[in-house]
């Protein structure tokens, strides 16, 4: 039986997720403060629930799966290849249910929208277990990594 979350999405989607969706999902990273324009994470118990109005059938592009919302019904969504491997990730917004591409990992979306989403005024900042979460998924050497970890907080 499986008890993680995403050997559970994986199996009632049909998809199969790369290790920093994996780990976002299994470590409960979701669960910490994110101060960015899509600061909302979706539960993985929501996505699971067929009675959820998580995802917006019809309105969503059809491969797409919900991970980040805004507060205001746009998400940054999953979008998968007809083989179920992750295709890109992508800002949907429900004013016209268009869309477009914000990269091609959960680990480098979220870096993106928090760096363009917060100003030097702002008193939020980024939780450290995230930020270094986030930045441990890149190519960076580890010298670069500190600083990018600086940068976020």
């Amino acid at each position: 039986m499986n008890t993680t979350w995403s050997s559970k999405l994986a199996e009632q989607f049909k998809v199969k997720l790369p290790v920093d969706l994996r780990d976002w999902l299994d470590k409960e990273i979701w669960k910490n403060t994110i101060y960015a324009n899509f600061g909302e994470p979706i539960s993985p118990e929501n996505l699971l629930d067929p009675d959820s109005s998580t995802i917006w059938g019809g309105l969503m592009v059809p491969d797409s799966q919900p991970v980040l919302g805004n507060g205001c019904g746009d998400c940054i969504c999953i979008r998968f290849s007809p083989d179920g491997s992750v295709r890109e990730m992508m800002n949907w917004s429900h004013e016209g249910c268009y869309w477009m591409p914000y990269g091609l990992n959960l680990y480098e979306v979220l870096i993106f929208d928090f760096v363009t989403s917060n100003s030097e005024d702002d008193e939020e900042s980024v939780d450290l277990t995230f930020a270094q979460w986030a930045v441990s998924y890149t190519n960076l050497d580890e010298t670069k990594k500190k600083e990018l970890v600086e940068l976020l907080l």
